[in-house]
């Protein structure tokens, strides 16, 4: 018996001459007064009574999902796919199927139970859509007797988002030849056995089988030599399939077509203020959301720290810009520098927050966790940690009276 063309795994040909969505065109006009009815009426048209042991007693169902008998015929659908396959839930069975349920489902909704019916909606726009209608149509009738008129009207519909696929199968060749097999080996083989050990077992099938050849051109084969060159002809074809299968399962060639949005909320809590990438990503955001938000709590920090910091004008021109969402391009054609020179004015903004982010640290360490020694200078009349002092062995305490910052300044 010959095979089905597969149609790369979608299937809309016939099998009985019938069409997958003939069964629906069959059940769509039914109706019924409970879904216990409407599952036996479904269960009618497809034939999945169990009869005689089998589920299906009609020819279409019976052989569209079968996988190589013993007289080597295969169905409509594969379910061990390879690369170049389409899923099977794209398939037109599978839709067939769907709208098969989806009938079930109605019946549900209109006579058993009419507050737990959901709609799958694959679109965001549709099912946002779908929620404000619903929304403002129950407004409208809310204040109906006891809102019968919204629960005869499907209004206590429970609608469902459902996620995109955001993925595709990985096509690698349209015809998979020996030389196609033999550079898989060479990709796939040396990192992981169990597909080499496939590819062995297929090339000595494949030369039994070649030997069996040779043989049948000279005479013909009896009934023991027949029966081994199917067997072998069957066992051939299963490991070229186990072969990509095993491929399949073990690089998983899908590929991704977008990453997806991140839907989380960054952990606060692992923002470093001693890390210069931290506090230069840090100087773009200027408020969070409440002051319970540890985004807020970290931006009013570095707000405190800037606002200790003392910038050259330009830098605080900069930063200002920096702060309103400006580009570093933007910034450049406000001020009349190029893009280089912004960037190089905000490494220096980046560095005066962390040598004051540094010193606030130190101060507080020295104060809290391991007692240090402070100096008070004489110039500016800030207590401060001894470090903060340069070193003269001519003094008492070995240490200057004025602070290095003071020093500096004069």
């Amino acid at each position: 018996m010959s095979s089905i063309n597969f149609n790369n795994n979608k299937f809309n040909g016939k099998l009985g001459n019938k069409r997958a969505y003939d069964y629906y065109n069959s059940a769509k006009h039914l109706r019924c007064d409970t879904s216990d009815e409407m599952i036996d009426c479904v269960k009618n048209v497809l034939g999945c009574n169990l009869i005689q042991d089998k589920e299906f007693y009609d020819e279409f169902w019976e052989k569209v999902f079968l996988q190589n008998d013993e007289d080597g015929y295969n169905g409509g659908i594969k379910l061990n796919l390879n690369t170049t396959d389409n899923l099977y839930s794209e398939s037109n069975i599978a839709s067939t199927l769907e709208l098969m349920g989806t009938l079930i489902i109605r019946s549900e909704r209109k006579r058993d139970n009419p507050d737990e019916y959901m709609k799958v909606y694959h679109s965001r726009e549709m099912f946002k859509k779908a929620i404000d209608e619903q929304n403002a149509i129950r407004h409208i009738t809310e204040n109906t007797s006891e809102g019968k008129y919204s629960k005869e009207k499907g209004l206590d519909d429970f609608f469902v988002l459902a996620n995109q696929m955001n993925y595709k199968m990985e096509k690698r060749f349209d015809k998979l030849d020996d030389k196609h097999l033999e550079k898989l080996d060479k990709e796939y083989g040396s990192k992981y056995p169990q597909v080499h050990d496939y590819y062995i077992g297929y090339l000595n099938m494949k030369h039994i089988l070649k030997e069996i050849n040779e043989i049948k051109k000279l005479r013909k084969l009896n009934k023991e030599e027949n029966v081994k060159y199917k067997l072998i002809k069957k066992n051939v074809r299963s490991l070229k399939e186990d072969f990509l299968d095993c491929i399949n399962k073990k690089a998983r060639p899908i590929v991704f077509k977008a990453p997806l949005p991140d839907c989380g909320s960054p952990d606060w809590d692992e923002f470093d203020i001693l890390d210069k990438e931290h506090i230069k990503y840090a100087l773009y955001l200027t408020k969070g959301n409440d002051m319970q938000d540890d985004l807020s709590v970290a931006i009013r920090d570095l707000n405190d720290v800037i606002k200790e910091c003392e910038f050259t004008k330009i830098q605080a021109n900069v930063l200002e810009l920096l702060r309103e969402d400006k580009t570093q391009e933007d910034i450049g054609n406000m001020l009349n520098i190029s893009k280089q020179v912004v960037n190089s004015h905000i490494n220096a903004i980046v560095n005066r927050v962390y040598n004051k982010n540094l010193e606030k640290y130190t101060d507080w360490y020295y104060l809290n966790i391991c007692k240090g020694e402070y100096k008070k200078c004489s110039k500016c009349g800030e207590i401060k940690l001894i470090n903060n002092f340069g070193t003269n062995s001519r003094r008492k305490d070995g240490y200057e009276t004025f602070c290095k910052n003071c020093r500096n300044n004069i």
